[in-house]
């Protein structure tokens, strides 16, 4: 009788362990998808970004090759550096916001 009892209370015991183990589980889970989820935002981010960040090589470009006297007079290079500014601003933005997200969890 007594070793009866025995099993059932490991069964028990076992059972309760299992179940703690399967939330365990179902929890992590949920964690992995909001971290994918989170990357895939910042892909689609890093993707609009890139634009900006070629805009601004384009620009220091212009204006490193006309300090150089290479490329024609510009326009108004201040136009240019008010772009590059811009587009700092938005990707300096986007990076603590990301970053503030991150820090969440």
């Amino acid at each position: 009788m007594q070793d009866l009892r025995h099993k059932n209370n490991a069964n028990t015991s076992q059972n309760i362990h299992i179940l703690r183990l399967e939330n365990k589980v179902i929890k992590l889970k949920v964690r992995i998808q909001i971290f994918i989820n989170k990357k895939i935002l910042i892909n689609a981010l890093d993707m609009t970004k890139i634009n900006l960040i070629r805009n601004i090589n384009r620009g220091l470009n212009w204006i490193e090759n006309y300090i150089r006297g290479i490329s024609i007079l510009l326009q108004n290079p201040f136009n240019i550096l008010n772009s590059i500014k811009g587009s700092l601003n938005t990707i300096w933005i986007t990076l603590q916001n990301i970053i503030a997200e991150h820090d969440q969890y």
